[in-house]
């Protein structure tokens, strides 16, 4: 059943509101790390989510309470999820671009 339903999620990815899009792939990700969903097709596309978020934090232009709620779905939607499911390289990325976040505090 959650294979189907990962599956579904990702193929119909196009149908989701883009103003829902990032809020609806994380709650998804962190009820998926609930059930101890391992498919690695969803969580490579759960990853390239996560990491063009991390890049828009980067923007010059965006607002700090918006990369402070960007860093916090992420990391709320992955308390349980199993670090397996991402490389090294997004958790890397995601703990720079919060060191970075919390360096740069007034």
């Amino acid at each position: 059943m959650w294979k189907t339903f990962a599956r579904v999620a990702v193929e119909r990815e196009y149908e989701v509101d883009e103003r829902d899009y990032f809020k609806s792939y994380a709650n998804l990700s962190w009820a998926m790390s609930k059930v101890s969903y391992g498919g690695q097709d969803f969580w490579q596309f759960i990853e390239k989510l996560y990491k063009a978020e991390l890049e828009r934090t980067k923007l010059k232009e965006q607002p700090r309470e918006l990369i402070s709620s960007v860093l916090a779905t992420i990391c709320f939607a992955l308390k349980d999820c199993q670090p397996h499911n991402f490389t090294d390289e997004f958790w890397n990325e995601l703990n720079l671009t919060m060191r970075t976040f919390l360096r740069a505090r007034v």
